[in-house]
């Protein structure tokens, strides 16, 4: 098997393929934070935001964004937008000090159920530099089985996509580009319970490796 992760590593501290579903972000100043994401598309922009806001909270002694100044909501553009958009739920935790922030799947939008926006997005992800380098690597061998892992981050182009990944019931309704030298592809979003594999010979199933159970096409 070979592994790219689409994102950024070192910054949102992926820990799929070690089995626990919840992303984490650095704590940006001393309190314990958990954000609850309701719009998995704002996520680039949330993750800029959100040591903005956790820092100006602490700072006032408040526990959510919301409950801050007017004032001070009003001349900041980052806190704008998340009070006022509200695409997560922050909350601090100033007991628990110096532990990297909670980040997971809240309630929000009715997702994609067809999973129709990730048809266009494999070809991106498959081509994107870092999954370009393992498959590379999966080429060089020589076994029968050769299987791909995709943790997928969020990316502009693909925001949509992810979104299906993480909230949908389904499967993706279209098997991966003919070019693909693989046997097997694992999609799993950054956020959610759910990992995807596609295999050639039994197409794709959805699987909740995070004790939720699993289920086949």
């Amino acid at each position: 098997m070979e592994e790219a992760t689409l994102g950024d590593r070192a910054d949102l501290r992926l820990a799929h393929l070690r089995r626990e579903s919840d992303m984490q972000w650095p704590a940006p100043a001393r309190w314990w934070w958990q954000v609850a994401i309701h719009d998995v598309r704002w996520l680039p922009r949330l993750r800029e935001a959100f040591p903005v806001a956790a820092r100006t909270c602490e700072a006032a002694d408040v526990r959510r964004p919301g409950d801050l100044p007017a004032g001070v909501i009003v001349t900041v553009p980052d806190l704008h937008w998340l009070v006022h958009t509200r695409p997560a739920q922050l909350l601090g935790h100033p007991t628990v000090l110096n532990r990297a922030a909670t980040v997971t799947l809240g309630p929000g939008r009715s997702p994609d159920r067809g999973m129709a926006s990730v048809v266009p997005a494999l070809p991106e992800w498959l081509g994107s530099e870092a999954a370009t380098r393992a498959r590379s690597r999966l080429d060089r061998r020589r076994a029968a089985e050769r299987q791909l892992y995709l943790t997928i981050g969020c990316t502009e182009f693909v925001a949509d996509a992810l979104d299906a990944l993480a909230r949908a019931d389904g499967v993706p309704p279209a098997t991966p580009p003919e070019w693909l030298a693989a046997s097997h592809l694992w999609l799993a979003p950054v956020l959610g319970p759910t990992v995807f594999v596609w295999s050639r010979d039994d197409g794709w199933s959805r699987h909740e490796p995070y004790g939720l159970g699993s289920a086949g096409r």
